[in-house]
């Protein structure tokens, strides 16, 4: 979508003419630092531009719990104004360095999607383990001879053979980027030839959120939900392992927190997940997320976020919507199961 046609729609005009009345944004963190587990990821927001994001949230539309959401939901109210479910996924130790006093200072609701696995710094995120390993490469490259990189390649390939898997110096980050949930245990492999001490960078850096922390948002009126377990991408598990993930997230989260949560974010995203698995968790789940922006969805509970992550809340709202437009014209707003 054209930047220059995006910036020239008045947003109360696009809400009026084609933009759904409800809104699903979500995020992962925001920082001015820079944040290394994820920096060869994605990109996120800067604490200014987060702002300008919630003062357009605040002014163009009445801003919900998930409570009240599920609640408005359930009663099946109609929407006279557009109304905003903020959500965050992860769990990471940003939400409550940055974003939660933002949020609490101006009295916005908002959910926490967390990883059992991940609370506490118990554990590393796969993704999170492979932006490191870049980032130290990167280092190196600066530091060592020619040969000691030769030979650093030539170990990371031996390593990686029986993965069925080449890495060459050029290609090296989309190769670290490629390594997948199944073959996530290589990570720790290459983690001690490129010397990241991982749980030295947990116990360190912390880069998720405790459980005082955690429970602060919670007794300051904030929702969480499960995330699943560890952050596998979904499509890649059978639907047992899936339901295993959401379930078991739960049911963890229950146990640290003494709440009954009942909304699920999948974790990247929720394609390649069929009926089958929504049938088996439909009695645990009130309401589920998705990223697919205003897509609506064959199981009615299944909610599609808008990831506003890497570029401005304003420009990605209003690219979301006119895409919606054009899948509605084409019959392709629906995702069928």
């Amino acid at each position: 979508m054209k930047e220059a046609i995006v910036r020239v729609i008045p947003f109360h005009a696009a809400q009026l003419s084609f933009l759904p009345k409800r809104l699903f944004p979500s995020y992962h963190l925001v920082s001015d630092e820079d944040v290394l587990h994820v920096k060869h990821l994605y990109k996120y927001k800067r604490i200014d531009a987060f702002k300008r994001d919630i003062e357009l949230l605040e002014k163009n539309y009445r801003l919900l719990s998930l409570d009240e959401y599920i609640r408005m939901d359930k009663e099946n109210r109609k929407v006279k104004q557009p109304v905003c479910l903020l959500s965050f996924d992860d769990g990471m130790r940003e939400v409550y360095d940055v974003i939660y006093p933002i949020l609490r200072s101006r009295g916005i609701p908002a959910v926490f999607f967390l990883n059992s696995a991940f609370v506490n710094n118990k554990t590393m995120f796969y993704r999170h383990q492979a932006s490191l390993l870049i980032e130290r490469f990167y280092q190196l490259e600066n530091s060592v001879s020619e040969r000691k990189l030769a030979e650093i390649i030539n170990e990371i390939n031996r390593r990686s053979a029986k993965y069925g898997r080449k890495a060459t110096r050029g290609q090296l980050k989309p190769f670290l980027l490629s390594i997948s949930y199944r073959d996530k245990a290589l990570l720790d492999e290459l983690g001690t030839i490129l010397e990241v001490d991982y749980q030295a960078y947990l116990h360190t850096n912390k880069p998720f959120m405790d459980e005082l922390q955690i429970k602060e948002l919670l007794n300051n009126g904030y929702d969480i939900g499960s995330h699943s377990v560890d952050h596998p991408l979904y499509s890649e598990l059978s639907t047992e392992e899936q339901v295993d993930q959401t379930l078991t997230c739960m049911q963890e989260l229950e146990a640290m927190f003494g709440i009954r949560s009942h909304a699920f974010a999948f974790p990247f995203n929720d394609r390649g997940v069929n009926k089958a698995f929504f049938d088996r968790i439909n009695e645990s789940m009130k309401k589920t997320f998705g990223t697919d922006g205003f897509k609506k969805d064959e199981i009615v509970y299944n909610i599609q976020r808008i990831c506003l992550d890497e570029e401005p809340g304003r420009s990605r709202i209003i690219k979301q919507g006119l895409r919606y437009v054009l899948e509605l014209i084409k019959g392709a707003h629906q995702i069928r199961r």
